[in-house]
């Protein structure tokens, strides 16, 4: 494949000139160069640039500070537009990351407004699975940068890199997370557009390690501001590109990054992405192939089937059979939870009714039957109490939506007001919008003072400490009901031991493992 090196179309290997422009193509580049792994952007010829940016060697940021407050102390990795810096805050010793923008690219005003909206978007955007930023601006030089939260641990690629296909438990607590964090940004009306391992830190927080944190939202495109992108322009990496993003970035929704979820969840499983290639064939396949079945592709790896059936609705090829990211995370989290021994009475009842009929064979001891009355008894209690809660559950869930729905609608237009303030500083004209600013500044002091009342009002909702109240008796009911399991277990065992010929070796292991603790 050749490209132009002033409007950068792609032509075949045998072209010589640009038709556009007349410009000679680069000499040709192997396909397998470029890599489906890598974020690119491919612009279509009716709306290409009038000229391609002329790279610098990117300038050193080391020993400067930046903002007036962070030291830059070392590079750390760079992107195709940005440099990555760990610096340290003078006052308060804090280490951060700083991102710098491209000197080539402080000439463009589109970088610049994109780099602009990744800094306001990730503002705003508030969970513990997103990269916090913590500061914006320029510098005296006219460098553009953004301050983030530093983060110590490996991408989520190189994890899959050194150590190839994760377990079951581990790959689904990975991505239960992101499902989170995306479940966040999806309500905030933000899109990531750009998913995949190597935008994702694992880092050990509060003890507790592959702690997600998903990075880099510079192709983040919000719903409620106006595009960024050109018709026909497709953003993102190849291996993780939903199908509708080939038509267009401009066509690109939640569901798009619920497709790169899937892909993900499959990456780490089985080892690789579904579709493999070249890029072009990689393009392809995502638009014309169904995946196999995770199951297909790792029959060592006991996939339970809700979990292909999950994993084959993430990767539809029509966005609207694809669940949402709330529905994704809330059933990553569901089967996560049932990898464990399900020890609830209700599985365990044909279990032990098959114990019971080979152990009593001429009927059940006294001490039976109480033990079997009392969890009978007790399950029941604690079915009861569910299910009050749960409808009290479904009462609140609806409160905490209205409430949501207020708030994100406040953060929403705090967004837009801040983004076009920004763009005011960023941008300024010569006739000054000193006053412009002020009523903005207005504005957002007061939807921010709405903001936070409405947050004070769902923090010390009613609901929250009535699920307190709700979920004691709840607690102590399927406390009860694992003691009487316990103790019916025990009974059982206790009249095995005498008739020790009574049980399989299968069934007697089975009886063991299932004892509660």
């Amino acid at each position: 494949m050749r490209f132009c090196p002033q409007c950068g179309a792609p032509y075949p290997d045998e072209g010589r000139f640009c038709p556009l422009d007349g410009k000679p193509l680069l000499p040709p580049i192997p396909a397998a160069d470029f890599s489906a792994r890598d974020t690119v952007h491919l612009q279509p010829r009716a709306a290409t640039a009038s000229g391609a940016p002329v790279f610098h060697p990117p300038a050193s940021f080391i020993g400067k500070l930046i903002g007036g407050r962070f030291l830059v102390e070392e590079e750390i990795g760079q992107g195709a537009t940005a440099l990555i810096y760990r610096a340290r805050h003078v006052t308060f010793g804090r280490r951060v990351a700083v991102k710098l923008l491209r000197p080539e690219f402080l000439s463009e005003e589109k970088a610049l407004r994109r780099f602009l909206r990744e800094a306001v978007i990730a503002a705003r955007l508030d969970h513990p699975h997103i990269v916090r930023v913590n500061d914006f601006g320029r510098t005296p030089e006219g460098h553009a940068y953004l301050v983030m939260e530093h983060l110590d641990g490996p991408s989520l690629f190189d994890v899959l890199t050194a150590e190839g296909p994760l377990p079951l438990r581990r790959a689904l607590r990975i991505a239960v997370q992101l499902a989170e964090a995306l479940r966040h940004a999806h309500s905030c009306g933000v899109i990531h557009r750009d998913i995949k391992p190597e935008n994702m830190l694992l880092i050990e927080r509060y003890g507790q390690p592959d702690w997600v944190k998903v990075l880099d939202l510079g192709l983040a495109k919000v719903l409620d501001l106006p595009p960024l992108s050109a018709a026909g322009e497709v953003f993102g990496t190849p291996a993780y590109l939903s199908p509708e993003a080939l038509t267009g970035a401009q066509q690109v929704g939640a569901p798009a990054d619920v497709y790169a979820l899937g892909i993900l969840l499959h990456d780490c499983l089985a080892g690789s992405p579904p579709f493999s290639g070249d890029m072009l064939a990689v393009l392809q396949q995502h638009q014309a192939v169904v995946p196999a079945l995770l199951s297909a592709r790792r029959p060592d790896l006991a996939v339970p089937g809700d979990l292909d059936r999950l994993i084959a609705r993430l990767l539809e090829k029509h966005p609207a059979a694809r669940p949402t990211a709330a529905q994704a995370a809330d059933e990553l989290a569901r089967l996560l939870e049932l990898l464990g021994e399900d020890r609830s009475a209700d599985a365990l009842g044909p279990v032990l009714e098959a114990l019971a009929l080979q152990i009593f064979a001429d009927g059940p001891s006294p001490a039976a039957l109480l033990a079997e009355r009392r969890l009978d008894e007790a399950s029941r209690m604690a079915r009861a109490l569910l299910q009050q809660k749960r409808l009290f559950e479904e009462e609140a869930a609806e409160v905490e939506h209205r409430m949501k729905v207020s708030i994100e609608t406040h953060r929403g237009r705090i967004l837009g007001l801040e983004e076009r303030r920004a763009e005011l500083q960023l941008f300024p004209s010569p006739s000054g919008d000193a006053a412009e600013t002020g009523a903005f500044d207005q504005e957002i002091l007061r939807l921010e003072e709405d903001l936070d009342a409405l947050e004070r009002t769902a923090a010390a909702g009613w609901h929250r400490q009535e699920l307190v109240v709700q979920h004691r008796p709840v607690r102590e009911a399927q406390e009860e009901v694992r003691l009487a399991t316990r103790d019916l277990i025990d009974v059982y065992a206790r009249a095995e031991a005498a008739r020790p010929s009574s049980l399989t070796a299968a069934l007697r292991a089975r009886l063991l493992r299932l004892r509660p603790p």
